[in-house]
């Protein structure tokens, strides 16, 4: 009796769940719920992001975020930094839109490094609720847009985008809250997702810009401009917010141009396949499609063919049939809209524009950074949309015990969703402490060099004027690049010195205060491996054969002048090494 009673309960709980699911899985009066559920994906993303990144040193942080906070410790003491070279780039380089938020964020009591941790939770609420929005608003089902934007936010979590904390982390929340403003005809939406992007990330945001004007052609039933006044206050509104948004970045950053053309960058070093900013193979044999910089597909490891053909086709493929169906519209709702690809059409453009004008407009790959992004609101929405119109996944259509296999494998995929999204990628990287300390300890004056890779945490982390490090070194435009690299050779001519009048004469050129060297180095008369894609190979080697022949004088100056030695790396003031008698 007992086991009958029990049979029938959990027969009526999975014929509750049925019906339950059977309910919230049709028809449009569920959409609270969808989204609802699609916003909690955003907040599990942001409260994993936020435990990951807890167990983390406070001073940890991204790669690429800290070229972009290297000059932000000038809000605590404008003394420190003043007409630091590399500082003073790297502030005339920050979208405004960025800055701002970590300027707001400081005036709170927030420091960048701390707020460049909890900045992306900040994103990915907001990539939930606009990725669902832009769904229903081309005709996607509640349940569509729920799982469109689980696919978006696991594919974000572990992208190389959102949990950089840089300026490139806001791009997606920004271009997914135009794509729903434009297909829901609002101005102030649309025109203030632009105006943010040209102040966040403005390669995508003149690739947007050609999105919008696009939208004036229409070709149903034939081709003709679309002149109506609120397609017309779209554009105008869009076109007002770009010229506004991208003037600021276009009237700071121009002061160290022009670029290098691509003849002279074939002649640099660090462009080669062992350098900083690798972008010529060793063979030239370059891939369009699929390669580290050049590519038309973002972050694509090099050599592959089939998996950016297959996104590529994804991509324009799912764009093609949503732009399709609104030429030919049925009589019931399903998805089609002509923005996808529209924004396709725009990113190819401007990726061969980019590609002539190679540097000018940053790399062409800058312009195609939505593609990947496109396969998930594009072709895996129309997938769905094709499963949910089989008999099969018409549940109410289906006898109990199918409705109660649905009904788990639904609960189940809920449970998937939930997993994917807590999956987040951090890619935060630990300082050497004890050095960081005695930089930060120096005074403010101070100005630092050598070949350390360690120094990639300078300025951010100790607000020292900093000659150069590995990561800030990007070599797009001359008026900072090139300064740079003089300061590395004057930096080489010191740590190949074999008279002491040169070791004296390059320090005086540089104002070098303290210089750094690692003391695994010390015994060996070579540049670092991690500095050797700056300078010609075959110079340098020759270079060091003849330091290591004559007798290099510093490995004897640093063990008579280091002040100490910090996390394996000799900390030496230079005043020791002008002297003389310290090279005896």
């Amino acid at each position: 009796m007992d086991d009958e009673v029990r049979q029938t309960t959990g027969t009526g709980v999975w014929s509750a769940i049925a019906v339950f699911v059977r309910d919230r899985a049709s028809g449009a009066s569920n959409e609270r719920l969808w989204r609802t559920l699609a916003i909690s994906l955003g907040l599990i993303s942001a409260c994993s992001f936020a435990i990951k990144v807890y167990s983390f040193p406070t001073d940890a942080i991204s790669d690429d975020a800290r070229m972009f906070l290297s000059w932000m410790g000038q809000w605590e003491n404008d003394g420190l930094l003043r007409g630091d070279f590399v500082a003073d780039y790297w502030r005339a380089v920050s979208p405004w839109a960025y800055s701002a938020l970590f300027r707001t964020a400081w005036a709170f009591g927030i420091s960048p490094v701390a707020f460049a941790k909890v900045f992306p939770t900040l994103i990915f609420v907001p990539v939930a609720f606009y990725t669902f929005r832009f769904i229903r608003a081309v005709g996607g089902q509640p349940i569509v847009g729920f799982l469109v934007t689980a696919a978006v936010l696991h594919y974000l979590a572990r992208a190389n985008l959102i949990v950089t904390s840089t300026p490139r982390a806001l791009w997606p929340v920004l271009l997914l809250m135009m794509l729903d403003g434009l297909a829901r005809k609002r101005i102030w939406q649309t025109a203030i997702a632009q105006l943010l992007l040209t102040g966040a990330y403005p390669q995508m945001a003149i690739t947007t810009a050609t999105l919008v004007g696009l939208t004036l052609l229409s070709f149903a039933p034939l081709p003709r401009l679309k002149l109506d006044r609120l397609t017309l206050l779209l554009v105008a509104s869009s076109a007002l917010a770009t010229i506004c948004g991208i003037a600021p970045f276009l009237l700071s950053s121009g002061s160290y141009s022009p670029s290098f053309t691509l003849a002279e960058a074939m002649q640099i070093p660090t462009f080669g396949p062992s350098g900083r900013g690798a972008i010529f193979p060793a063979e030239m044999d370059y891939n369009l499609l699929c390669g580290s910089r050049l590519s038309f597909i973002v972050d694509c490891e090099g050599g592959a063919i089939l998996r950016p053909s297959l996104e590529i086709l994804a991509a324009f493929g799912g764009s093609m049939i949503l732009s399709y169906r609104t030429l030919r519209p049925s009589g019931e709702r399903l998805l089609s809209s002509q923005l996808p690809l529209l924004l396709a059409l725009a990113s190819l453009v401007w990726f061969f524009i980019a590609g002539i004008v190679l540097f000018r407009l940053h790399l062409p790959n800058r312009y195609t950074a939505a593609m990947e992004l496109l396969i998930y609101i594009t072709a895996l929405p129309l997938l769905l949309e094709w499963l949910f119109r089989m008999p099969f996944f018409q549940i109410e259509k289906q006898s109990k015990s199918r409705q109660t296999i649905l009904s788990g494998s639904a609960m189940a995929l809920l449970v998937v969703c939930a997993v994917g999204a807590a999956d987040v990628r951090v890619g935060l990287k630990k300082p050497n402490q004890e050095f960081i300390a005695a930089l930060r300890a120096l005074p403010d004056e101070a100005v630092i060099g050598g070949f350390v890779e360690e120094l990639d945490f300078s300025p951010v982390l100790t607000n020292r004027s900093t000659l150069f490090s590995r990561e800030l070194s990007i070599a797009y435009q001359k008026g900072y690049f090139l300064p740079i690299l003089a300061r590395m050779e004057a930096v080489k001519d010191i740590v190949l010195a074999t008279e002491h009048a040169v070791l004296v004469d390059r320090i005086i050129q540089l104002q070098m205060t303290h210089m750094v060297v690692r003391q695994a180095d010390m015994a060996t008369v070579r540049i670092p491996e991690g500095f050797r894609g700056f300078f010609a190979e075959d110079q340098l080697i020759k270079q060091e054969e003849t330091a290591e022949a004559a007798g290099a004088i510093l490995p004897r100056l640093v063990a008579n002048c280091r002040a100490g030695i910090y996390g394996g790396i000799a900390l030496v003031p230079t005043a020791c090494l002008l002297s003389n008698g310290s090279a005896e």
